[in-house]
């Protein structure tokens, strides 16, 4: 008899597509990460794409694991100071932007997701991770 949920062969991966009624600019993405024994792991990437603190300039973030958009509080372009909205406090992205977190956010998903002391998440935990990129 087999239980709830097993088989007695290998199966293949899993599709998982987040489908968002906020936004129509979340688009799930699978990555393969390679196989494991019979199976293949995957994480499930999600691109955003976020208007800048001027107004000027958007750009597409991408959140691995499941981490939540909404962990980014705002993104600034590289003349989002010179219009009169400082980036003090935020993370450098590449090509001049910066990133400000909220990290209430991403120490409630460290907590229930990861399961790990949310004291660990700072910006840098998030970014090394590649929890946003």
């Amino acid at each position: 008899m087999r239980g709830f949920g097993l088989c007695s062969r290998p199966t293949a991966a899993i599709r998982i597509n987040v489908f968002s009624t906020v936004s129509p600019l979340i688009q799930p993405k699978r990555i393969d990460l390679g196989r494991r024994g019979a199976h293949t792991t995957s994480i499930m990437v999600v691109t955003h794409q976020f208007s800048c603190g001027c107004g000027e300039n958007t750009i597409s973030l991408s959140f691995n694991d499941n981490m939540p958009v909404e962990v980014v509080d705002q993104v600034y372009c590289p003349h989002c100071e010179e219009n009169g909205h400082p980036h003090l406090e935020a993370w450098p992205l590449p090509g001049d932007w910066f990133v400000h977190f909220d990290l209430e956010v991403a120490r409630f998903f460290a907590l229930v997701k990861l399961e790990i002391d949310p004291a660990l998440v700072n910006p840098g935990f998030i970014m090394d991770r590649e929890f946003v990129h």
